[in-house]
């Protein structure tokens, strides 16, 4: 049933304008064009942080991606930036790989996986 009755809480403000949100370890994150993230309980809908920026702008049409503590977004322009997952938004990297980046990678093991125009990367131990 979704119908205002049983509905617990909504946001319009900091909603990406394509990419999906993620839920991550009680949190959902989301990011809109510009690299700006917001960051909400996922139980409560209680704000976190909202659309701050991570540093990396463009377009960001690939949805995020977690694993080991890290949220990990990716912008259009090729730029992968690796934030703390929690209550504050903490930058801990940012990576360009100098190609177009539209699709959303993929985690497995502790190996993340990145489709770019021209090629397959795969980054890990």
């Amino acid at each position: 049933d979704v119908s205002s009755t049983h509905t617990v809480w909504k946001h319009r403000k900091g909603i990406a304008q394509m990419a999906s949100p993620l839920y991550y370890q009680g949190n959902v994150y989301t990011v809109q064009n510009g690299g700006r993230v917001t960051s909400f309980s996922a139980e409560t809908g209680k704000i976190h942080y909202q659309q701050e920026k991570i540093g990396a702008s463009g377009l960001y049409r690939a949805s995020p991606v977690a694993a080991n503590g890290i949220v990990y977004f990716s912008s259009e322009r090729g730029t992968i930036t690796a934030v703390e997952a929690g209550d504050k938004l903490r930058v801990l990297a940012r990576n360009k790989l100098d190609e177009r980046l539209s699709a959303t990678p993929a985690i497995v093991d502790d190996k993340i996986y990145v489709r770019t125009d021209k090629h397959v990367w795969a980054f890990g131990q």
